[in-house]
């Protein structure tokens, strides 16, 4: 009872963080996807379920401790451009600190929108002049809002809250690998 007491204000905690973020063009807004989950056998207060987002977040949704075997949960996170694993329960024992299997969680859906910055003279990444004189055009980092040219954004990945992969800039595609190699994000096996 003890070790649950203490998962639940770790999850707590957790819920406090914000880990999606996109910058969404100005008079637009994010999409949302809506996914169903079966819980499969009976819930124990503390239990939750995973989705693993294919943006490379981890999320922990706490499933309602008086949910019977069969009962349907829908639960709304931003949007991916590519398929979503199967959702997979949690026990709440596997819960530590704010890791499941020792990939850090989250269990804030929250999507934190950042403005597109002003379109700027220079790329805010290399300085190179933009314009029709300097055949070069500015782009906006759908994670970042950097205006930047094409050279400093030539990646694509899938941000949260886009249908498709969508152009970002070189630092923020660099940060993401490297923050990906150092939590080997996406596992998919069942931790109950």
């Amino acid at each position: 009872t003890n070790q649950r007491t203490q998962n639940f204000k770790t999850m707590a905690q957790i819920a406090s963080q914000t880990e999606f973020q996109a910058a969404i063009k100005p008079g637009t807004q994010a999409e949302w996807t809506q996914l169903e989950y079966l819980v499969p056998e009976l819930v124990r207060k503390g239990d939750c379920v995973q989705i693993d987002h294919p943006c490379g977040h981890r999320l922990l949704a706490a499933l309602p401790s008086d949910a019977q075997p069969e009962t349907k949960i829908f639960l709304s996170v931003p949007a991916a451009s590519s398929v979503f694993p199967p959702l997979v329960a949690v026990k709440a024992e596997s819960i530590v600190g704010d890791t499941v299997g020792g990939i850090k969680v989250s269990s804030s859906t929250a999507l934190k929108v950042v403005e597109w910055r002003d379109d700027a003279e220079s790329c805010q990444l290399c300085d190179a002049t933009f314009g029709a004189l300097h055949f070069r055009r500015h782009h906006h980092c759908r994670e970042c809002g950097a205006s930047v040219c094409s050279a400093c954004s030539p990646a694509r990945k899938c941000v949260p809250g886009y249908l498709k992969d969508q152009r970002v800039c070189t630092k923020c595609f660099n940060e993401d690998t490297t923050e990906a190699n150092a939590n080997v994000i996406g596992s998919q096996t069942p931790l109950a």
